[in-house]
C-alpha cells in the first residue's frame, strides 16, 4: 500500500508540475500576443546638414531624434531629443532648426539644435499623415491642415502660410 501512495503521489506531482509549466507558457504567449507594435515606415528617416559634419536620424521606437558627430573616423552620436509619437521623417529648414513629421501623435516638432541640449522649441499640431518637404519645409498631412507639395497645392486642401521665424 505505500507503495502505491508514493507512486500515486509522485505521479501526482509529476502532472502538477506539467500543468503548472503549460499555464505559465500559455500565459506568456497571451502576453506577447496582447502587444501591438504601431512602427509607421520610415518616409525620410534621415537628414544631413549643410556642411555635413551633422546626422540627424529618427528612432522610431523611442520616439527620439538621434544626433550624430561626423568626421572622418565615423559617427559619433552626440544626442537624443524627444519628439512626438512615430516620428518618420526628418528635413533641416537651416543648420539650427531641424523638422521631424511624428505620424502617429499627427504632429510636427521643430528642435533648435543650436542650444544645448537641443530641444523641441515648437510643436505644431497638423491633422492626419504629417509629413515635411526638403524644400523650405511646407507642412503636408492627409486632410484637413495646411497642404502643399514642393510647391504644388494638393486639390481640395486648404492652404496656410506657417510663418517661420
Amino acid at each position: 500500500m505505500t507503495f502505491c501512495h508514493s507512486a500515486n503521489s509522485t505521479f501526482r506531482s509529476a502532472v502538477g508540475s506539467c500543468l503548472a509549466l503549460v499555464l505559465l507558457v500559455l500565459l506568456q504567449v497571451t502576453a506577447h500576443a496582447a502587444f501591438t507594435a504601431f512602427d509607421s515606415g520610415h518616409v525620410r528617416p534621415l537628414a544631413m546638414s549643410s556642411s555635413g559634419d551633422r546626422l540627424y536620424a529618427v528612432n522610431t521606437p523611442d520616439n527620439h531624434l538621434e544626433i550624430f558627430s561626423v568626421s572622418s573616423f565615423g559617427l559619433t552620436h552626440t544626442g537624443s531629443v524627444p519628439v512626438g509619437l512615430e516620428p518618420v521623417a526628418v528635413a533641416l529648414h537651416n543648420d539650427n532648426e531641424v523638422w521631424v513629421a511624428n505620424y502617429l501623435s499627427d504632429s510636427i516638432s521643430i528642435i533648435d539644435v543650436s542650444l544645448t541640449p537641443p530641444r523641441v522649441t515648437r510643436t505644431l499640431l497638423v491633422g492626419d499623415d504629417p509629413q515635411i518637404s526638403c524644400s523650405q519645409v511646407p507642412v503636408v498631412t492627409g486632410h484637413s491642415s495646411p497642404q502643399r507639395i514642393e510647391g504644388k497645392t494638393v486639390p481640395g486642401a486648404v492652404t496656410a502660410v506657417i510663418p517661420i521665424a
